[in-house]
């Protein structure tokens, strides 16, 4: 009995050439999704440090008034927001597409 059971468990189904592609891509989405998690930390690190470091030579420079500083922070602030924005919106698009590929299957 057991080794009908096992010899049902191994039978392998060959995938239609749809299948295939549909699981390929799916594969690639969600390795695209992995790796945008693994620099998601290493980019809000960096660009954290980019602010500081503008703000940073902006203090000392001959110009360092509070006005300059307020403006660099809200540029930078607007540009970590830009940038922040485009990489969630790949996000959701990748998960979208997952979504998508999945419902099809």
């Amino acid at each position: 009995m057991v080794d009908a059971e096992q010899s049902r468990r191994n039978i392998h189904v060959p995938l239609s050439f749809q299948q295939e592609t549909d699981y390929t891509s799916l594969v690639n989405q969600l390795d695209e999704t992995k790796q945008f998690h693994g620099l998601w930390i290493f980019d809000k690190v960096v660009l954290t440090m980019a602010v500081a470091s503008s703000a940073y030579i902006s203090f000392f420079s001959p110009s360092g008034s509070p006005r300059a500083m307020v403006a660099i922070g809200i540029c930078s602030f607007l540009v970590l927001m830009y940038y922040m924005n485009c990489k969630f919106i790949k996000w959701i698009m990748s998960i979208f597409h997952v979504w998508l590929l999945l419902k099809e299957t």
